[in-house]
């Protein structure tokens, strides 16, 4: 038997309504054959469908009530905070620590499901069709970009590495630079022995990496920057950096220096630019600026 006690936000709502909405995957005439059939009560009493909820009622269902896989996001935690959203996009502030999509040790409480119950919750019948169009690592914080249709999603994906669409970074970075503003161009491959990406010097496997970088404050031992990627390679700023001397601080990963007591990286994702051409059906886009108030490293 499965209970569910009536909070004060859901009183009023019709029963079988509530149902629907709480358990997606039981039809309407399901419901209303459970309910004529005892097989779902309110106060341990036989009920009708139209029955008006009120606080504090309960709702007793004898039922096996089968977990739809697609609807698995209901069970992820729903506590991401909503930069910018409108019928297109929806763009989150990530915390440090989450994963962005489902892997083998995590398939619930990933980025894209939180953004999906968000907007389940919320009867936008987008959720349906969300999804992020990259990714940041487990424990870089900032800006994602989900898209809340088909159409926006093979766009932005289309678009993600060319100028349409620009993403910046701060980042604490060891070392002084003698230069205070740089383009670094590489090209990149995943190493199985050590599982890391590294810079491939002989471009075997023409995977070019493009990221610019620009000095906002150097300290004694370490500088903050403002990083740009301009393409979108695994690990590509914690690997740049590394390879000029300036690993970011925090990555045990990349930096064998010096990490300074930081235990992650110290990576935010902080602000996107948009540049779609005139006719486009996002370049009203280039109008926002899109920046996330977190810029805290530790």
């Amino acid at each position: 038997m499965t209970t569910i006690l009536i909070k004060k936000e859901d009183s009023k709502k019709i029963l079988r309504d509530f149902l629907s909405e709480k358990f997606p995957q039981l039809s309407s005439s399901k419901i209303n054959k459970s309910i004529k059939n005892g097989d779902i009560k309110v106060n341990k009493k036989k009920s009708n469908w139209n029955y008006e909820l009120k606080e504090n009622d309960q709702i007793h269902l004898f039922l096996k009530i089968k977990q739809n896989k697609n609807m698995i996001f209901l069970k992820a935690n729903k506590n991401i905070k909503i930069i910018y959203e409108d019928e297109n996009i929806i763009v989150v502030d990530k915390p440090r620590g989450i994963i962005c999509q489902p892997d083998k040790n995590e398939k619930i409480n990933t980025l894209n499901n939180q953004i999906k119950k968000y907007l389940y919750d919320k009867k936008d019948k987008a959720y349906e069709s969300t999804n992020l169009c990259h990714r940041l690592d487990k424990y870089t914080s900032g800006l994602c970009i989900g898209a809340k249709n088909q159409k926006t999603l093979k766009e932005l994906n289309t678009l993600w590495n060319t100028k349409a669409i620009s993403k910046f970074y701060l980042a604490l970075c060891y070392g002084k630079f003698k230069e205070k503003k740089k383009m670094l161009v590489n090209y990149v491959y995943f190493n199985e022995t050590s599982q890391k990406m590294e810079i491939d010097r002989k471009n075997i496997y023409n995977k070019k990496m493009e990221t610019k970088y620009s000095v906002i404050r150097q300290n004694k031992n370490y500088a903050l920057l403002e990083i740009e990627i301009l393409t979108g390679k695994k690990h590509q700023i914690r690997v740049h950096m590394a390879s000029i001397g300036n690993p970011v601080l925090g990555d045990t990963k990349y930096n064998k220096i010096n990490n300074f007591s930081y235990q992650f990286p110290c990576l935010i994702s902080y602000k996107l630019k948009f540049n779609f051409p005139k006719n486009h059906f996002l370049n009203y886009l280039n109008e926002k600026n899109i920046t996330t108030n977190i810029k805290n490293f530790k």
